[in-house]
């Protein structure tokens, strides 16, 4: 069975959709006095989508974790939406009620299969757009956490920024794939991809150490695995190695013969690998 843990969970509505979808409550998490007293009330009279439920009077913030981690396929909740709500004093944030980075930090902790965070329409206001996208780009890249000395607009910045290169990365991995798809002589399957997440800064220093260190071919002798179709004014140019290699790419048929065939590439190929193996 699945099991859940439900925050900021009011007098239980939406727990008690959760038990008829077939989930278990590991927790059942409400700091109002008479939300649980309503709870526990139906609890005694053997409720049967509430008779189980370990209810908890408490803050959130307060609640130990730790015994459920790695246990919990889903988190769901409300965080208070008076923050946020047309009709409340609109101060998001800055109020002492916002919720929200106690929520994100339980779904960090916990790191569910899923998760179910419900609020006001208030939440998706202009006034509060970049509030709203720091809770979204938060829940996405849980694990970039806010540091000691950072307010919440430059983490926002700094999730903004990953979420620019992870959508640029993405694009090129693709465009990658595709070369290798439509090359007569390769298989896909026959490749792997494997990651090195650093923070921005080290990306340039950890590329050029990783090249110096391995040599890939295909940055040393083998040009043009990452070229893209340049398109009709520039179809003068000269295939690259690459494409004399493993032929394929629609457009690169319309480039310029190379002065070296396959076989010469190969040659070389073979030189520098009996090299680079002594």
């Amino acid at each position: 069975m699945l099991k859940t843990i439900e925050l900021f969970a009011g007098a239980g509505g939406l727990g008690m959709g959760l038990s008829l979808a077939g989930f278990k409550a590991c927790a059942v998490v409400e700091w109002d006095r008479w939300a649980c007293d309503t709870m526990n009330e139906n609890r005694r009279r053997d409720f049967p989508l509430t008779r189980d439920w370990p209810v908890i009077h408490g803050d959130v913030r307060d609640f130990d974790y730790g015994s459920l981690e790695d246990k919990i396929d889903l988190v769901a909740g409300g965080p208070p939406c008076q923050p946020f709500s047309m009709g409340g004093k609109h101060r998001g944030f800055e109020d002492d009620r916002d919720m929200f980075p106690a929520t994100v930090d339980a779904i960090r902790r916990l790191w569910p299969k899923a998760f179910i965070v419900e609020n006001v329409k208030g939440l998706t206001r202009t006034a509060f757009e970049n509030y709203f996208q720091y809770i979204l780009l938060q829940l996405t890249y849980p694990e970039l956490r806010r540091r000691g000395n950072e307010d919440w607009l430059a983490h926002l910045g700094r999730l903004e920024r990953t979420k620019t290169s992870s959508t640029a990365l993405s694009a090129r991995l693709r465009q990658h794939a595709a070369s290798i798809d439509q090359a007569d002589n390769l298989n896909i399957e026959d490749f792997d991809c494997r990651f090195l997440v650093v923070e921005d800064i080290w990306i340039p220093l950890g590329e050029n150490l990783l090249i110096a260190k391995f040599a890939p071919i295909w940055s040393k002798l083998i040009d043009g695995f990452g070229n893209h179709d340049p398109g009709s004014g520039r179809y003068n140019q000269v295939q690259s190695r690459w494409d004399v290699l493993h032929p394929g790419r629609p457009w690169a048929q319309r480039l310029r013969d190379r002065p070296e065939g396959p076989e010469q590439i190969s040659r070389e190929l073979e030189a520098y690998l009996r090299d680079l193996l002594r």
